[in-house]
């Protein structure tokens, strides 16, 4: 070892002299990665104050080599760091370049316990070795070839292959969702990747509410602050139910998702002495009424009875609806449930609609009632679509041009809806070759062209360009909807009448059977009373709108 090695390891041992008490491995999370010759190593030690810890990386292990006098040169690099409060910490160690790659070992040492916590095998690989792998997984442009490159350099990239990869049937889904987070810029987020894709694609396959409480409990590293809310709730069990069956991307999704669960669930199972406080605490992700701050302590009252008495919230909006919905009916409405159907979870379901249409009466108007969201400012003229831009805004399916503007009458385009159709409906990577003369790989929407097509959404113009730019026609919207929808065996339900337009005529052959389905659904209607409009141009609200017509709820 150089000579600079043993004067660091000389100096920390002599501060930190320590008998070894043996070794017993205990309930905490570790995991290590390297990159550019930096070991990474993090986890969550389960505790709720500081502490301190010792980390040795070493050639060998063994209770000898384990020794917290043995510094000598089977130990690599040391280095001492502390936990946060809740117990996360992470640790930097760089080391020297002239350590060759291969097998090497970490040991945790928690300090106060003089014990060894954890042991763990870490794969160290040279810079050139981990930019080649790096490019590899970069390149990847399907699932299967992903899952390939995963699988043969597992142990290289310190990525475990049994435990909860082993219990996942459909494998080839963690790999879809790794696809989503491309590129990684070092080995650690391609382990982050997997790692939580691993999770993500458990829970969805659970088959009960608990497993999904038991999967999240499991797994906890990677879970945010929905976590402290789920040991918060006297019952957590409709926190599973919610999340039970749902697909989620990334984990963040599924964070914003839980945390979701946990307000409605907290609500549902709330007393009416529970009421105030909730609103209070989740005021920042709902939109309260003006009204209730001026309201007196018996109004009040009367509003936490009904909150009480309701039990069947579903999302921060459905809470939102109900609370605005009260105060305009003074205080006599029950709040309703959510408006329409909606599509069952897994394999064929069926959905009855509402109207998608610019023409909405004032009776309409007022029904919903919605003010525009906290997040946009520019929606007062598209009053009938705020309940839908507000859903996939929270849901991450839809987002602004920035952070308070969403211009809802702007029109989409093509690739724009691609996007919305990709994230809305869960649709993964195919193997077939795609290619069209104006996608580059580079694009901001490659990967959803690219698997819209390999799903037969979309399939392109004669020219072998997919339309890049160009607005979105009505009847264009109707037939990539019509396809979704078949592609994912969802069977809408169909009311008996079609629309008379009096354009039918100007309706393209191959939109026409998917505008009557849609319009016969009641996800899609006329501009105007006599009129679909084929080819006019589809607005961002009017996408939204329809999107949320078929998924919601």
């Amino acid at each position: 070892m150089q000579h600079w090695k043993r004067m660091v390891c000389s100096m920390i041992a002599a501060a930190l002299v320590i008998p070894l008490q043996g070794f017993a491995e205990s309930d905490i999370y570790v995991t290590a990665s390297v990159d550019n010759g930096v070991f990474t190593v993090s986890g969550n030690l389960n505790e709720t104050s500081e502490k301190i810890y010792l980390i040795k990386i070493m050639a060998e292990t063994g209770i000898d080599a384990l020794d917290d006098n043995n510094f000598g040169d089977n130990v690599i690099a040391v280095e001492q760091g502390k936990s946060q409060n809740d117990g996360m910490f992470s640790l930097e160690i760089p080391i020297d370049s002239s350590v060759p790659s291969g097998q090497y070992y970490i040991c945790m040492t928690t300090l106060k316990e003089n014990k060894v916590e954890k042991i763990l095998p870490c794969y160290y690989l040279s810079q050139q070795e981990s930019q080649a792998i790096l490019k590899w997984v970069n390149e990847a442009v399907s699932a299967k070839t992903m899952q390939s490159l995963i699988e043969e350099h597992a142990a290289k990239m310190n990525l475990s292959l049994d435990g909860i990869y082993q219990e996942i049937e459909n494998r080839e889904n963690v790999f879809d969702k790794m696809l989503c987070t491309i590129p990684f810029e070092t080995l650690r987020e391609v382990q982050e990747s997997f790692e939580q894709s691993c999770v993500l694609e458990k829970i969805y396959e659970c088959s009960s509410a608990a497993s999904v409480l038991d999967t999240i409990d499991q797994n906890s590293y990677y879970i945010g602050a929905g976590l402290k809310g789920i040991r918060e709730l006297e019952n957590p069990s409709g926190v599973g139910e919610l999340l039970l069956g749902r697909s989620f991307q990334t984990m963040k999704d599924f964070n914003d998702a839980l945390e979701e669960a946990v307000c409605v669930t907290a609500f549902n199972i709330g007393a009416r002495g529970d009421m105030e406080a909730l609103i209070e605490k989740y005021s920042p992700v709902l939109t309260i009424p003006s009204e209730y701050a001026k309201m007196e302590y018996d109004a009040r009252q009367t509003l936490f009875k009904s909150l009480e008495q309701k039990k069947t919230f579903t999302t921060y909006a459905s809470i939102n609806q109900f609370m605005k919905a009260w105060f305009q009916t003074g205080g006599t409405s029950s709040g309703g449930g959510n408006s329409g159907g909606g599509v069952s979870h897994g394999g064929t379901g069926s959905l009855s609609g509402g109207v998608v249409s610019e023409n909405v009466t004032d009776n309409q108007t007022n029904s919903l009632a919605l003010t525009p969201t906290a997040k946009f400012t520019d929606l007062s003229g598209v009053d009938w679509a705020l309940e839908a831009i507000e859903y996939l805004a929270n849901k991450k399916i839809i987002s602004g041009v920035s952070e308070t503007k969403f211009e809802p009458d702007r029109n989409i385009t093509k690739e724009e809806f691609v996007k919305l159709l990709v994230e809305a409906f869960g649709l993964s990577a195919g193997e077939s070759a795609v290619e069209f003369r104006d996608v580059n790989q580079s694009d901001w929407f490659f990967r959803y062209v690219v698997i819209a097509a390999q799903n037969g959404v979309v399939n392109g113009l004669g020219d072998g360009t997919f339309g890049v730019g160009t607005s979105l026609s009505r009847q264009d919207m109707a037939t990539m909807l019509a396809r979704t929808l078949a592609h994912k065996k969802i069977e809408l339900k169909q009311s008996s009448d079609m629309p008379c337009f009096s354009d039918e005529h100007e309706i393209a052959d191959y939109a026409a059977e998917a505008v009557q389905t849609l319009c016969r659904a009641g996800v899609m209607n006329g501009i105007g009373e006599t009129k679909f409009a084929p080819d006019a141009p589809s607005t961002r609200a009017m996408a939204a709108k329809v999107i949320y017509l078929l998924i919601k709820e």
